[in-house]
């Protein structure tokens, strides 16, 4: 009985390193006001968007693949589609002000 106890131990803590592969992006792209940032704003949101985008696939990916939990990867999916929504209305506002 010892013995089954001690492997289900060993191989519940083998286990953990794998669920750690998968990190949720935490921190949310800057995103600038349209109405006053310059183009190097909105180039630089740009790029951290798209950073950040690759970042929540591939946790999106890492829990696909049975190492993470699902609700996180929705609530990341979820924030990601958000944060896109609001930086393409400062782009709209920007290029709207710049005549583009």
């Amino acid at each position: 009985m010892k013995a089954l106890a001690l492997a289900g131990l060993i191989a519940s803590l083998a286990s953990l390193p794998a669920l750690a592969d998968c990190v949720e992006p935490q921190e949310l792209p800057r995103l600038p006001n349209g109405a006053t940032a310059t183009r190097e704003d909105m180039v630089a949101a740009m790029k951290a968007m798209k950073t950040y985008d690759t970042a929540v696939r591939e946790f999106t990916e890492c829990v696909q693949k049975g190492n993470g939990n699902h609700f996180q990867a929705d609530r990341a999916v979820d924030k990601l589609a958000a944060t896109a929504d609001k930086f393409n209305n400062e782009l709209r506002v920007f290029k709207q002000r710049n005549g583009a």
